[in-house]
């Protein structure tokens, strides 16, 4: 048969880069029935992909597929021209000669039928138990591939999404790990320390700056603990030698299994209204003392 054309992106809903795993899939499913062809098809908004079918020229649907998809079972039809629904079709009636369909539905971790997993043969094949567990445990390596592949595009996602809002956002944020190294950081918070975020990111807070750092360690710890940190006036010494007034908020964010992940800090800069009310506060004492 002539070797399957890559699928065109966005086909099979963000798994076209597990193609070569599913040949291999289909390859074996071959090799353990001696069929004829073998073939995979992934359901998403009610749109079948196959891999046989990259390009979409078949039919949109399959009704012995829809058979399986419907019923969430394995399909085995011994000879497809004493099955009702196959025996008239082209495949079997009009030259093709298929004779065997055996069918396996892939599950999602919610139980329900993302694909399904078929093979085809030229001659009539009775049931075989031992078989049609071998192709079942095809289907659910299939599943675990594309749970995999899929949860890679949700992070690369949300990781794009995490870096547009940081970069988009006024203030001097940064996102970190469990070891306080960078993750994300906004433009404000680069400029800061004179750093691009590829030059950041990876790197831990006190490598990177320590003499900034090290005295809110203590802040750090209690967040990595799982406590929300908030300073509403906090003296900080600037890259110039100067001392800067910070609002901060120290935020634990959690992963998947509910655990610390990192850390995520945002600080505005309030010096310049701190000095104003210092500047306030001593006009108003001189004022005092004058009456």
């Amino acid at each position: 048969m002539p070797a399957n054309p890559t699928p065109p992106r966005g086909l099979a809903f963000g798994l076209a880069s597990a193609q070569p795993v599913f040949d291999r899939a289909t390859d074996m499913a071959v090799a353990m029935f001696d069929g004829y062809a073998a073939a995979l098809a992934i359901v998403h908004q009610g749109r079948m992909w196959r891999t046989r079918d990259p390009d979409g020229r078949l039919p949109k649907t399959s009704v012995l597929a829809e058979q399986v998809i419907g019923s969430g079972a394995p399909l085995w039809v011994e000879d497809l021209t004493r099955h009702p629904a196959s025996a008239n079709h082209v495949l079997v009636a009009g030259g093709g000669h298929l004779r065997f369909y055996l069918g396996v539905p892939i599950l999602g971790r919610d139980g329900a039928v993302i694909g399904v997993l078929s093979v085809v043969g030229l001659q009539p094949k009775a049931f075989d138990a031992v078989k049609l567990r071998l192709l079942e445990q095809l289907a659910e390596f299939v599943a675990d591939e594309c749970f995999r592949q899929l949860g890679a595009q949700e992070l690369a996602e949300t990781q794009s999404t995490l870096s547009a809002f940081v970069q988009a956002v006024p203030v001097s944020l940064m996102v970190s790990d469990r070891d306080l190294r960078i993750l994300q950081a906004s433009p404000l918070w680069l400029e800061a320390f004179g750093l691009t975020l590829e030059e950041a990111r990876g790197r831990c807070i006190y490598d990177i700056a320590p003499a900034f750092f090290e005295p809110f360690r203590h802040a750090y710890d209690r967040c990595l603990a799982g406590e929300r940190v908030h300073g509403d006036r906090v003296p900080s010494p600037g890259t110039d030698d100067s001392m800067r007034f910070l609002r901060a908020e120290l935020t634990p964010w959690h992963d998947a299994q509910g655990e610390v992940g990192g850390i995520i800090v945002a600080a505005l800069d309030i010096t310049e209204m701190v000095e104003a009310l210092d500047r306030t506060g001593r006009s108003e004492q001189r004022l005092k003392l004058a009456v």
